[in-house]
């Protein structure tokens, strides 16, 4: 009765994982959103894990990251894939390519627009931002039970 019992527990752990994308590769570097780890790892795959604060109410084609560090915007390659806006809140791991980029005034609108801002913090914008990006191959949540 303790094997099946522990049998259950250990299987259950995986059942309620979800992917999207593609899988997970079981060999890239895993990193943290600290500067110095960002700067070295730009433009190479890698591995991010955090929890999802955002994601954009309008159909899921880019989320929020958080992992202790920094947050990042994480978008989806080719726009292959989306994510729920039920994955607020949870963990998850995400793969792909680490970028820098200048966000011009009108995205960052845009991107608010998305993520349901007020006009008034819209109208907040006045200038390019310089930013890190994410760009993911595949997302797996983390244990939902």
């Amino acid at each position: 009765m303790r094997v099946l019992l522990s049998l259950c527990i250990i299987l259950s752990s995986t059942c309620f994982a979800k992917d999207y994308g593609e899988a997970l590769k079981p060999n890239l570097p895993k990193i943290s959103l600290k500067k110095d780890e960002k700067l070295k790892n730009l433009n190479k795959p890698i591995e991010l894990k955090g929890q999802v604060k955002k994601v954009c109410q309008k159909k899921g084609c880019w989320m929020v990251l958080d992992d202790g560090h920094d947050a990042i915007r994480i978008t989806f390659k080719g726009y292959s894939f989306f994510v729920p806006m039920k994955l607020e809140g949870q963990t998850v791991r995400a793969q792909g390519i680490l970028q820098k980029k200048v966000r011009t005034v009108g995205q960052q609108k845009h991107f608010l627009e998305d993520a349901g801002a007020s006009q008034k913090e819209i109208d907040k914008i006045k200038d390019d931002k310089t930013v890190y990006e994410f760009v993911a191959t595949g997302v797996k949540t983390e244990n939902t039970i």
